[in-house]
């Protein structure tokens, strides 16, 4: 008797496959299609949090495996609509990642988005949904700014918690012994 196959598992799986092939060569470890940030390594997310092409570069082989546009090193060929999605994306997970080492250090309690998977938080992206703005994370109440943080608005709260990002990392690397 012939096995039944579950297509949109199997479609997952080809999605998993194309999207975390170069991080398989480049960090190793294992990804499924249930992979979120919080199950990433803390060197991985290191790697991740830093700014620069370098990680500009790891993001866009995920996203575009995702989407089906072809491999990382493709990017430059992609037509111009396809490239400001994948960058619009990018700094999307970009804050997604800052966030997870924000939280590892107790820095921020939680994030919006903290439960998704890489794979959905890509797939269901929409660059008008601007509600992932409106509630920034919060600050941690043992933070030593928290008492600023507290009296700002939103958009305050928002600024503020990406000025923290460069001492965040700094941090980062040094309770996870990180270079």
């Amino acid at each position: 008797m012939a096995k039944l196959i579950d297509l949109n598992q199997y479609r997952m799986t080809q999605i998993c496959d194309r999207a975390f092939k170069g991080w398989r060569k480049r960090f190793g470890g294992s990804y499924t299609p249930g992979t979120r940030f919080s199950d990433l390594d803390s060197a991985t997310i290191r790697i991740l949090a830093e700014p620069g092409e370098n990680s500009a570069f790891i993001f866009y082989e995920l996203i575009m495996g995702i989407l089906n546009l072809g491999q990382g090193y493709q990017f430059d060929t992609l037509r111009p609509e396809a490239r400001l999605k994948v960058v619009d994306i990018h700094f999307f997970l970009a804050d997604l990642v800052r966030y997870e080492l924000m939280t590892r250090i107790a820095w921020i309690e939680t994030y919006t988005g903290s439960d998704q998977p890489l794979i959905e938080l890509v797939s269901a992206y929409d660059a008008s949904d601007y509600t992932r703005f409106t509630d920034p994370p919060p600050l941690s109440a043992k933070h030593p700014l928290y008492s600023v943080f507290s009296q700002k608005i939103n958009r305050e709260k928002d600024v503020m918690i990406r000025q923290l990002f460069r001492d965040a990392l700094t941090v980062f690397k040094t309770t996870y012994n990180l270079p």
